[in-house]
């Protein structure tokens, strides 16, 4: 199974379609799957379901989660702050970034040295997913 890419899964839902998925390895444990929930929620996508993707002679098996776009109000307007921060200067940022490249993801058609910050909210966020993933997809080796 090929892993679908954080940029690649954010210009998906660039395009406003009514559904995206994103492929995850079964051996990036429960974090990946955390991030992937955490990015669609800014572009306006609400997790769905996941469905087991199975393993080949040579490839391990892994998870395509599907979210569905939210078109609430509220996250429609996070998603077109996601999309072109300065449309809506009206509007508070709904994550922290910075601009020194390094390690982190970078939102597609911004400047490349952004990086969004996990911040004590944020990890609070990707820690309560990560235990969801753990229960909902039978992960308990991880917590050995």
């Amino acid at each position: 199974m090929q892993e679908t890419p954080l940029p690649v899964f954010a210009r998906k839902m660039l395009s406003l379609a009514p559904s995206a998925n994103c492929s995850v390895s079964s051996s990036a444990g429960p974090r990946s799957l955390a991030f992937a929930t955490w990015i669609a929620s800014l572009y306006g996508y609400t997790y769905w379901r996941t469905d087991e993707i199975p393993g080949g002679r040579y490839e391990m098996p892994g998870h395509d989660l599907i979210f569905v776009r939210n078109d609430d109000p509220g996250a429609r307007r996070c998603a077109e702050w996601m999309r072109n921060p300065a449309s809506d200067p009206t509007y508070p940022p709904p994550v922290a970034w910075h601009l020194n490249s390094g390690i982190g993801f970078c939102p597609p058609g911004w400047h490349p040295a952004v990086r969004l910050i996990v911040t004590p909210e944020v990890e609070r966020f990707l820690h309560g997913e990560d235990a969801e993933f753990v229960q909902r997809l039978h992960l308990s080796w991880l917590n050995r």
